[in-house]
């Protein structure tokens, strides 16, 4: 059996899928998915009770900013050229409410203590 690791900081990566809906106006009502692995940070239950406190009706976007530190190179352009993870990048993609909801999922799936994919 591992034995537990007490860190005051703990940084982690998991994948986060957005799913969004089908441009095809032949397959209105399907989704597509997009799939990238995103670096987050644990925070402690008081931190993120003061994130979302001091954050009010912005608070689910501020949490997520103060928790992702990175993503993989599946993050792409339009050209396909990989976007480099920055604060101004990451306030972007949440400007759009699959991606926020992507990044919510990721980490409470992260946090339940299942692996990623698996059922509850």
């Amino acid at each position: 059996m591992a034995k537990f690791v007490l860190k005051p900081n703990y940084e982690y990566w998991w994948p986060v899928r957005v799913k969004s809906p089908n441009t095809d106006p032949k397959r209105g009502g399907a989704t597509v998915e997009q799939t990238f692995n995103a670096q987050f940070r644990s925070v402690s239950t008081t931190e993120t009770r003061e994130i979302m406190d001091r954050a009010g009706e912005n608070g689910t976007i501020e949490f997520i900013q103060a928790i992702v530190l990175d993503w993989d190179e599946s993050v792409v352009d339009d050209d396909g050229q990989p976007v480099a993870f920055s604060d101004a990048a990451l306030a972007d993609m949440l400007a759009n409410v699959w991606v926020l909801k992507a990044f919510w999922t990721a980490w409470s799936e992260s946090t339940s203590g299942q692996a990623a994919g698996t059922k509850k």
